[in-house]
């Protein structure tokens, strides 16, 4: 996706079009980072910063989804990539919560 959205930015004339993909480039060049993060903290079982991690990939598809819906015509393809993103990040944080912490407060 983000090699998509670098690839979208740099090919895109319309201004206010380009903004919106550039926002979604810088997200999810963060939340790679963050998943990248996630991984290490994934290893190390520090479930705390675990959930930091993959609570701000959401955010960042989140950021993203809303830049998008701002493009006419519309970009349904690229949101329904960007849900998918955000999706698969609330299915880490459920497993986290119900099968990895000891503490299960919301299962």
């Amino acid at each position: 996706m983000l090699k998509q959205f670098q690839s979208l930015e740099k090919s895109t004339i319309d201004p206010s079009t380009k903004g919106s993909y550039k926002v979604c480039s810088e997200t999810f060049t963060l939340a790679v980072d963050c998943s990248n993060s996630a991984l290490e903290c994934l290893a190390t079982k520090n479930y705390d910063d675990l959930n930091t991690e993959v609570s701000g990939t959401i955010t960042m598809a989140s950021t993203c989804s809303e830049e998008l819906s701002t493009i006419k015509p519309s970009t349904p393809e690229l949101l329904k990539k960007v849900s998918i993103v955000e999706n698969l990040s609330s299915i880490v944080l459920v497993i986290l919560e119900c099968f990895l912490r000891k503490d299960k407060t919301l299962c």
